[in-house]
Order: structure tokens, then sequence, then C-alpha cells
């Protein structure tokens, strides 16, 4: 019986997966445990739509579940990758039907996108294309901004994907890898601490959340009031596509 039970990922002495780590840490990881793989696969998508939500502290989560035997560890990296590609694509289609100016006019009248954002993605696909969404895919908030100028550029859209692909599976492959190889040593941190880190964490987050979107609010309230905001209307069409990025 030992063989049987070291052969399944749960016993039914284990039958609330997470059940041993308290509080917010817990609930997290029972939650992934519950969802799987396709449920890190939709994080990644929300988080590429919602630049806000990190995918930095679900996927080393992921990891962790891996080595814990609760989760399987390609299944989580291909899962994650295929997410972020579906999300950038939802980004890439908005930025081609709707043009530069209609674009970037709705990114100035969103309250917790910033329009200084949105041009330097811009910059940089214009400096770099391809490779930028290739790199892109590895850089906060850069990674889901720069689908927009690539679908404003009617980037070719099998390329966008594979450099996106190529991109987030690093990113994603990285994070995860990070989760399940330093699962050794967070497992007896978290069985002792778990109840403590949970209430850091959740602190953390808060101060994290709260700083974002009052900085974020004051910067775009500036902005508006000294006449930087977005000069061209929703109805000044769809300037600048098809440069050549295809």
């Amino acid at each position: 019986m030992p063989l049987l039970s070291a052969a399944l990922p749960f016993s039914a002495a284990d039958p609330t997966p997470g059940h041993e780590y308290e509080g917010f840490i817990g609930w997290v990881l029972s939650l992934m445990t519950d969802i799987g793989e396709i449920g890190v696969g939709l994080a990644l998508l929300i988080e590429t739509v919602f630049p806000p939500v990190p995918s930095e502290a679900v996927l080393p989560g992921a990891g962790f579940l891996a080595y814990d035997g609760r989760m399987n560890l390609w299944l989580a990296i291909v899962s994650a990758t295929v997410g972020a590609v579906v999300g950038a694509w939802i980004l890439y289609f908005a930025g081609a039907l709707l043009g530069r100016d209609r674009t970037r006019w709705l990114v100035d009248k969103l309250p917790l996108f910033d329009l200084e954002d949105f041009d330097k993605a811009e910059r940089f696909f214009a400096r770099w294309g391809g490779i930028a969404v290739l790199i892109g895919r590895c850089v906060p908030l850069v990674r889901s901004l720069v689908s927009i100028p690539a679908g404003i550029e009617r980037m070719g859209f099998w390329r966008f994907t594979g450099y996106t692909f190529i991109g987030s599976g690093v990113w994603n492959s990285i994070w995860i890898g990070l989760g399940f190889a330093f699962g050794p040593a967070i497992a007896p941190v978290l069985e002792r601490w778990s109840g403590l880190l949970s209430n850091a964490v959740l602190v953390i987050i808060a101060l994290l959340f709260a700083w974002f979107v009052v900085a974020r609010l004051r910067r775009n309230l500036l902005r508006r009031r000294g006449g930087g905001g977005a000069q061209n209307g929703p109805a000044a069409g769809t300037s600048r596509v098809g440069t050549g990025h295809g």
C-alpha cells in the first residue's frame, strides 16, 4: 500500500489539497489545485488583457504545485502559454479593428491605463518590430500593450502568434520552473509559517494595488489638466495602418 499511496497525487489522509497551509496562501493553492492547469491558462489570459494582474504571482504557485504532485509541470507551462497567446490575440485584433487614433483615445479614457505606457510600447514596436513582440513578452506591462501596435500596424498574424508563443513560453517556463525548483525549500517554510506569510502577502498586495491605482489616477488627472491627453478623438480614423511589419 505505501507504493500505491506514493503513486497517487492525493491520499485519503489529504482530502483537501492545500489544507495543510493556512490563510490566504492555503486558499490560493487550494483554488489553483481545484481549477488545475486550465485555470493557470485562464489566469494568464486575464493578466494579458488586464496588466495590473501580475503573472509573477500565479506562475511560481503552479510550479510549486507541480513539485508537490498536484499539477503537471508541462501541462501548466503549455496552458499558461496558450492563455497568454489568446489574450495577446484579443489585443492584437482590438488594435487592428480600432486603428491607432481610436485605440489611443480609448486608452486615454480608461482610468487605470496609462497613455504613456501605450506610447512607449508603440515606439518599442516601431523600432524593433517582431523582436519587440518576442522580447516584450518578458517585460511587465509591455508584454500586454505591445500586442496593440502589432495589430495596428497589421503585423502578419501567424508571425505575431509565433513570436508571442515563443516569448510567452520562455517567460512562463522560467517562473513555473522557479516554483518547481525551489519547491523543496518552499514546502517546509509554508508548513510552518503559511499563516504569518499569508497576512504579510495580503498587506503587500493591498499596498501595491493602492499605490498603483492612486499613482495611475493621479498621473492621468494631472496630464488631462495640463492638456496632455489624447489629441485625437474616436473619429480620427485608423492612421498608420499597414506600414510593412507583416
